[in-house]
């Protein structure tokens, strides 16, 4: 991404924000990653707001028990899987048809 000179306001969409607020609602995030979404979405020119947390939370479920207010550390996440484990686990939420997200990997995988 550096090397193509890519910023946050060439892949971050609508969509992409929408899928950030369903994850963080899965693992039960803390009130700080809403302030950061939102005032990021603002950055961007983007429309977040709180409603867009509340929708989520009554459609996805939580799926991690992490503390502070679950028994296990993030590192104990980690370990089951990670993001990438959640994500397979609420992927029905989620939208991964977006083209920025598509055209982002085919980038990615041909610098491997």
């Amino acid at each position: 991404m550096v090397w193509e000179d890519l910023k946050p306001r060439d892949i971050v969409t609508d969509a992409s924000l929408q899928n950030a607020v369903i994850a963080d609602m899965a693992i039960s995030g803390s009130t700080n990653s809403l302030i950061h979404l939102i005032a990021m979405a603002r950055r961007l020119g983007l429309a977040l707001d709180l409603d867009s947390f509340s929708k989520a939370s009554e459609i996805v479920p939580v799926v991690c028990n992490l503390m502070p207010a679950g028994k296990y550390l993030m590192e104990d996440f980690h370990f089951a899987g990670g993001i990438r484990a959640l994500l397979n686990v609420i992927r029905e939420h989620l939208d991964l048809c977006a083209e920025p997200l598509q055209a982002l990997a085919r980038r990615i995988h041909r610098r491997r």
